[in-house]
């Protein structure tokens, strides 16, 4: 089954589209380095335009834990996407569903790294694109 999520959602108008369009999931990013960032504050509006049944996916990047809690109770997320170093113990600790993105890149065993994550609700296995603007992986 393929399912499709739209990710780096900022304006409630890409919200509502992405919705009408289809979308499993929403993914709203909490990593203030992205231009796509969002506090757990600004994204209170937007997590609120997402109906039962479609999936709000928080993606951090190395933050700690009070911060992902912070973000995950207010905007009512399903799902946390780790996306940077973190370790499968500090995923466990934090006690949240979970995606976890491997990055592809030169001496990285892809599936060495996904057997480490056993407590995942998805692994996320992708690579920057060549110029590093875009991510493209799938989901396994």
């Amino acid at each position: 089954m393929t399912r499709i999520k739209f990710c780096g959602l900022t304006h409630p108008e890409d919200v509502t589209c992405a919705v009408a369009l289809g979308a499993d999931a929403l993914g709203f990013v909490f990593y203030p380095p992205s231009p796509r960032a969002l506090t757990a504050d600004q994204a209170i509006p937007l997590t609120r335009l997402v109906p039962a049944f479609v999936t709000r996916v928080g993606l951090f990047v190395d933050a700690d834990h009070a911060t992902i809690q912070e973000a995950f109770d207010k905007n009512r997320l399903n799902l946390v996407q780790y996306h940077g170093n973190e370790s499968p113990t500090f995923c466990a600790e934090v006690g949240l569903p979970y995606i976890r993105a491997i990055r592809v890149r030169p001496g990285v065993d892809v599936v060495a790294e996904m057997a480490r994550y056993t407590g995942c609700q998805w692994i996320f296995v992708g690579c920057l694109q060549a110029g590093g603007a875009r991510w493209h992986g799938r989901v396994v």
